[in-house]
């Protein structure tokens, strides 16, 4: 596990490419913005921790960093996963349809 990355989060994978579709339709070819790269989660971690430490010191940043990715694992060992165990159970069983798990 990603400390940091709660289960099923939605996440560009790294080195994938991001575009604004939605502003660069009406414009002309040579005026198309140019594709950026996706940071990593490690990436923009350290930007933030750049920008924390703007005002905090860097003890307090790294304990705030830690202490946020022991909560992502405490909720992911006490509630995601023995909940997601149960889902694969019940769509074992039939019980769940696996495309509409949340259907009666």
């Amino acid at each position: 596990m990603v400390p940091g990355s709660p289960i099923g989060r939605p996440c560009r994978r790294k080195g994938e490419f991001l575009v604004n579709s939605k502003k660069s339709n009406n414009l002309k070819s040579d005026q198309q913005p140019q594709a950026r790269k996706i940071a990593t989660w490690e990436q923009r971690r350290q930007d933030m921790k750049g920008v924390c430490l703007n005002c905090h010191s860097a003890t307090y940043v790294d304990k705030f960093y830690q202490q946020y990715d022991d909560v992502v694992v405490l909720y992911n060992d006490k509630f995601a996963r023995p909940a997601q165990r149960l889902m694969n159970d019940l769509q074992t069983d039939g019980a769940l349809n696996p495309k509409a798990p949340f259907e009666h």
